[in-house]
């Protein structure tokens, strides 16, 4: 009759407190497989485009309301997080959408994103033919599509509204958007919005920042041409409306990033610090004020970073109560080195 083997702890074969050991070495060796988070910021566009509707709702029965719900992956690849790739589901239809059956047709992705479509065009549509908002003239493109028309349409709308809802007067007309190699914006001057054309990169064309983008630069180089009428201060203008422009389209999405090459990295990196203390609502009236109260550079000013700087405390003191932030700010600038200790 054959034994079976038998182990003895001491030679011919492993113990079990070997086997044990080397079972717990190999599950600290295997690797964990982790799931890619999606990036905020395209999470922040997706919500922002579909106002929390949910587009299967909306494309099987006009359901317009606000769900509770998720982001889906349309592709079912989590680590491919591009904007495309995106769409808020209420949990029933993340669920459905996620779940493979034999016995029924299942959500194809193809409906998803015809769905998507027609949600956000329905979105824009909603927003423009409701409020006096901003209308977007597309030059022509095969780039240029219904649901991409729709999303940046929506995307432009809610700048808009962010700018106007702190106090700035805007245009209600955008020069005329294409598509390019990069990011430009041109004009003659003097002239109309549609003597002037933005343009966008092609090859990023769903990346919304870029839309945003392009857009507060016409703004900013919009509102201070307009107040700033000297030839002189032309050089300090044009670098303001880079400082405006970047400052509120970084507000608008919470997210900041500077360019450590930039010639503004310092003043940049300040007002965003300021933003931090002392939250979103006082720094965004306070750069209003700024604009407000704007003023040509003197002859003695000639240095950009601490011009800019003394009007945004000259800007700040139309909201600030009895000094309780101009000597905290004034410090914390000349620590910087934008103010004259």
């Amino acid at each position: 009759m054959r034994m079976a083997k038998r182990y003895n702890y001491r030679g011919e074969g492993p113990s079990m407190l070997q086997r044990t050991e080397s079972f717990a070495r190999a599950l600290l060796l295997t690797p964990i497989m982790t799931r890619k988070s999606t990036p905020e910021s395209s999470e922040n566009d997706v919500l922002l485009l579909c106002r929390r509707r949910c587009c299967i709702c909306f494309g099987l029965h006009g359901d317009l309301g606000i769900k509770q719900g998720q982001i889906a992956h349309l592709d079912h690849d989590h680590s491919n997080g591009n904007l495309d790739n995106l769409a808020f589901l209420c949990l029933p239809h993340h669920d459905q959408y996620d779940s493979r059956t034999s016995q029924s047709k299942g959500l194809k992705e193809s409906e998803v994103r015809h769905f998507r479509g027609e949600l956000h065009g329905r979105i824009a549509k909603d927003i423009v033919t409701s409020r006096p908002d901003v209308a977007v003239i597309f030059k022509e493109s095969v780039l240029f599509t219904a649901e991409r028309k729709a999303r940046i349409t929506t995307q432009l709308n809610s700048f808009y509204l962010y700018l106007t809802e702190i106090g700035y007067d805007l245009p209600k007309d955008a020069p005329p958007l294409g598509v390019g190699p990069g990011l430009s914006f041109g004009g003659v001057s003097p002239g109309t919005v549609y003597d002037a054309s933005m343009f966008i990169p092609g090859n990023d064309i769903d990346d919304l920042k870029n839309v945003t983008h392009v857009y507060s630069i016409f703004l900013f180089s919009h509102l201070l041409h307009r107040v700033d009428l000297n030839p002189e201060a032309k050089g300090f203008a044009m670098r303001a409306v880079w400082i405006f422009s970047d400052y509120y389209r970084a507000s608008f999405v919470s997210k900041h990033s500077v360019d450590p090459k930039s010639s503004s990295a310092k003043l940049e990196t300040a007002l965003w610090d300021i933003r931090r203390m002392h939250g979103k609502e006082f720094t965004d009236r306070a750069m209003f004020y700024t604009f407000k109260r704007w003023r040509s550079p003197s002859p003695t000013e000639v240095d950009f970073d601490t011009f800019f700087a003394t009007r945004f405390l000259i800007g700040e003191s139309v909201i600030d109560n009895m000094g309780q932030h101009d000597d905290p700010i004034r410090s914390f600038l000349a620590a910087r080195g934008l103010l004259p200790n």
